[in-house]
């Protein structure tokens, strides 16, 4: 208990608590995000998505710098602030017509978002692109690993002005009044179309209605429309279109991976497994975590849904409107009215979406969200209203108009403000609620002799504090905790970067049982210290020391690979449970887990042929990226050829270039770097004579099956120099990442066996047995020093599971009074402060003895957690009902006894 009064289990297993709100770019990131998404969607707001409201903007800009800024000629420092904070900004309001400078910042704003569109693009590469795979055990390479802040800058940026530049580039498409080279003469207008007199001579000027898509109403003047069309046609493709794409591609590559088992090896079902997906976003540290780690597992790239829906009702607005060129000649009480039906069809399906699918984590943002669908519904059709003109129409326009903004804003901010954990705790203690993390009351928990739930928070919570948090075995400080492991589950996860602590040992042990189950991880403790174990050594004893590496050979007996031409590959052992992983050069991943298939892929590579072929590649390998001697006679036609249709000689010349070295190059599919020497999957020969042309393996003589061909065998003694140079450095290398991972491997069994696991933490004893078995089988002191020194634990962990277990009584009455205190103690003072009685920790505890009702009533009176007969207060009349009720149907079991 001393061991986690600062900590807890989740935070040891990292090496890392979870950061304060303050220090969490990730929370503060996303809930910025949220708001300015709320704000930018806004009809208030979206009014200013126009060139009007670009050039606005800047003179607002301008004028506010130029009204701060005390102007003196006498003083140079006034000189410069006149230069950058006067001048500066009124160069930005060009005195040109309001038209060009709007389409100059237009087209600016534009140019920027492309740009910001590109980086996402190149810096989200490796989550949506099929990248080079990370093969083997060795630390990822650098420029793999990916970036931080700069992706999350730049993302946060594009989904800010999403809304904003998408609306404007729709603007442009569909030429609204904002790219008018003349007022809106619509306005006000008194007939239908309206009557403008001429703008001046007809041979100099255009008519005056003929103002869509032109910048210039003078027929000789310079007509930027094309340019802002195309521009803005290119924009809505790349970024409108394109980035919401890819932000879903990307979002749905960085979603943390669940393990579909729990630290017990039980298959989790789909509410497990959302609780531990929302486990794993508290400390996830992907810098894309700000768009995804509000919404649920099934809905995380709801974000990029999210941007689309309220893009569609400001394109809505945008597009539908008589003051564009598409629908201008149309009347203008009809459009608006068919804007505001389309409009509301809108705002009623998003609402639907939301309450149908509520995609949130914290119910109070679903409840937010669901407000602000509401608010938007009302708006939408208080607008269909005054479109139709119905009586009243400049109240609705007015106060009523107020009045749904404010209610809507305002319960926003005060879903905003609950949404904190502070503001939460306040509510629950003033609503005295008292919350279970598991349904005490339902029939189906498990509250037998060997309770899992019971197990887990006696017995092996207490091992795992001893193991995490003692001194002597907890990790060091700093270290990251970070695993090898695929995203498909194909393989058991690896800790990487191990530093000889037995508590990496124990989380990696928790890692692999969540991620391969109970059954598979006891196959594997059985193949290492059951009856086969002399055959798995043996077989483990090859593999490790001569068949890892890129020239493995696995070819599954009577059955074919897809995709394979060959059936070589790059192969890496995973010690638990034990398991070949091969990749091969031309196919998919495969997986060897049975003792069976270890032997056969042992004796297969140990083959005559198949040794024969290792050579070859290996000598191919040598030569990997040398200058290689091999000459080649290139004939390439060139000049003209006539067609003749009916037949006779053509006219060709040809001309014949003479080579007499070229670059060896084998291309891989796999990253798997060690000492400088790639040893990932892949052989695809590339020989490079020159920028222009480049050829495969066939010009040597390579064959598919890598057969010692004449024609290979005299390249190789053109080479053999060379060979015979390289040959002992690859060799080298090999053996040495060989003994590298053997002697990992080796010491995480020293450090903790697998099997500790399974006889120790799985497997309560008393602690003579405890101490026996650890003796027996681990071979590091400062597992063997722990279970001595610390016996009293083992004892008093032992002796309180026994207590708890005796029946099914007492195993339901402690996770009441277990749960209720990891839940609520935080919240009611009243367990705080008697906290001898109430944490089960303590020996003292209510957990461990079962009370009658009045005795208990008399308890909980006197420490101030009973209301009496009111429903007042945490504990009251009615909960005890409940739990004397469950207590007697578990007591009686059905007897006709029962309550």
């Amino acid at each position: 208990m001393e061991l986690l009064s600062n900590t807890t289990f989740a935070d040891l297993k990292h090496n890392a608590g979870e950061p304060p709100i303050w220090g969490d770019r990730n929370t503060i990131f996303g809930i910025i995000t949220g708001w300015v998404l709320g704000l930018t969607s806004s009809s208030a707001i979206a009014t200013f998505y126009s060139l009007q409201g670009i050039y606005d903007s800047v003179q607002i800009f301008a004028l506010i710098l130029t009204s701060v800024v005390h102007i003196s000629a006498e003083n140079t420092l006034n000189t410069w602030k006149k230069l950058f904070l006067g001048t500066v900004p009124n160069i930005l309001a060009l005195n040109i017509s309001v038209l060009t400078q709007s389409i100059v910042f237009f087209t600016i704003f534009q140019i920027v978002t492309l740009l910001l569109v590109l980086y996402f693009h190149h810096a989200t590469d490796r989550f949506v692109r099929e990248q080079p795979m990370h093969e083997g055990l060795v630390e990822l390479p650098e420029a793999i690993k990916g970036r931080g802040w700069d992706v999350l800058f730049v993302s946060f940026l594009l989904i800010i002005l999403y809304l904003p530049i998408s609306t404007l580039t729709v603007h442009g498409l569909v030429w609204t009044s904002d790219f008018w080279p003349v007022p809106n003469p619509y306005l006000n207008a008194t007939t239908f179309p309206p009557q403008v007199p001429p703008l001046g001579p007809s041979w100099e000027y255009r008519d005056p209605l003929d103002f869509c898509w032109t910048t210039t109403m003078k027929k000789d003047s310079l007509n930027w429309a094309p340019f802002v069309v195309i521009f803005s046609l290119f924009s809505f493709t790349v970024f409108t279109v394109y980035f919401p794409v890819r932000l879903w591609l990307t979002i749905r590559q960085c979603l943390p991976h669940v393990d579909k088992f729990s630290e017990l090896g039980r298959l989790r079902n789909a509410s497990e497994l959302e609780q531990e997906y929302q486990r794993l976003l508290v400390r996830d540290s992907n810098p894309l975590s700000f768009l995804y780690n509000d919404f649920r597992r099934t809905w995380g790239a709801y974000k990029s849904i999210y941007l689309v829906m309220k893009l569609l009702a400001l394109l809505t607005v945008a597009v539908i409107d008589p003051n564009n060129c598409i629908f201008r000649n149309s009347s203008h009480s009809h459009i608006n009215i068919i804007r505001q039906s389309v409009l509301l069809v809108e705002t009623v399906t998003a609402l639907i979406f939301q309450s149908v699918l509520a995609p949130f984590i914290d119910p109070i943002s679903n409840a937010s969200e669901w407000i602000s669908r509401v608010g938007y519904v009302a708006t939408s059709f208080v607008g269909l209203l005054v479109a139709t003109n119905v009586k009243g129409s400049d109240v609705l326009n007015g106060p009523v108009l107020y009045v749904i903004y404010v209610l809507n804003y305002g319960l926003n901010i005060y879903f905003a403000i609950i949404g904190f954990g502070w503001v939460r705790l306040i509510i629950k203690r003033i609503a005295q609620r008292l919350d279970f993390s598991i349904d005490m009351f339902s029939p189906q928990l498990d509250i037998s002799s060997n309770s899992v739930h019971v197990k887990r928070r006696i017995y092996q919570e207490s091992v795992s504090a001893l193991l995490l948090a003692s001194p002597s075995c907890l990790m060091p400080k700093g270290q990251k905790v970070v695993y090898n492991e695929p995203s498909d589950s194909s393989w058991p996860p690896y800790l990487m970067g191990f530093m000889g602590s037995p508590a990496e040992r124990h989380a990696e042990n928790l890692k692999i049982m969540r991620e391969v189950g109970a059954d598979a991880y006891k196959r594997g403790v059985d193949m290492y210290y059951g009856p086969k174990r002399d055959r798995y050594k043996a077989a483990q004893r090859r593999i490790e020391r001569e068949f890892v590496g890129p020239d493995a050979f696995w070819h599954p007996e009577g059955v074919g690979v897809k995709g394979c031409s060959h059936y070589f590959g790059n192969a890496w052992w995973i010690p638990f449970p034990p398991s070949v992983v091969l990749r091969y050069d031309h196919g998919p991943v495969v997986v060897l887990t049975t003792i069976e298939e270890l032997e056969a892929f042992v004796a297969q590579n140990a083959s005559l042929a198949i040794e024969e072929k290792r050579k070859v590649r290996l000598a191919l390998r040598a030569l990997d990226g040398h200058i290689v001697v091999w000459p080649h006679t290139h004939i390439e036609l060139v000049g003209a050829r006539a067609w003749n249709p009916f037949g006779g000689p053509q006219y060709k010349i040809q001309t014949t270039t003479e080579y007499q070295s070229c670059t060896f190059e084998i291309k891989r599919n796999g990253v798997a770097s060690w000492n400088g020497i790639q040893l990932g999957s892949g052989f695809n020969i590339q020989m490079q004579y020159s920028h222009c042309l480049e050829l495969d393996g066939s010009i040597i003589g390579l064959d598919d099956d890598f057969n010692m061909t004449p024609q290979l065998a005299q390249f190789l003694l053109l080479n053999r120099d060379l060979v015979n140079d390289q040959h002992p450095i690859l060799l080298a290398t090999l053996d040495d990442y060989r003994t590298f991972m053997r002697k990992m491997a080796k010491w995480k069994r020293e450090v903790l066996s697998y099997r500790f696991l399974t006889t120790v933490y799985g497997s309560p004893s008393n602690p003579e047995t405890v101490i026996q078995t650890v003796e027996d089988m681990e071979r590091d002191l400062r597992v063997r020093d722990l279970v001595v020194n610390r016996q009293d634990a083992f004892s008093a962990a032992y002796e309180r599971l026994k207590t708890v277990a005796a029946s099914r009584v007492r195993t339901w009455w402690y996770l009441l009074w277990d749960d209720m205190w990891r839940q609520n103690s935080s919240a009611i003072s009243a367990m705080r402060l008697h906290e001898t009685d109430f944490n089960p920790q303590y020996p003292t505890s209510i957990a461990y003895r079962p009370l009658p009702r009045a005795v208990l009533e008399a308890f909980l009176s006197q420490r101030g957690l009973y209301a009496g007969n009111g429903k007042g207060g945490y504990i009251h009349v009615g909960f005890l009902n409940k739990v004397y009720v469950r207590m007697s149907q578990i007591a009686f079991n059905g007897a006709s006894r029962s309550l």
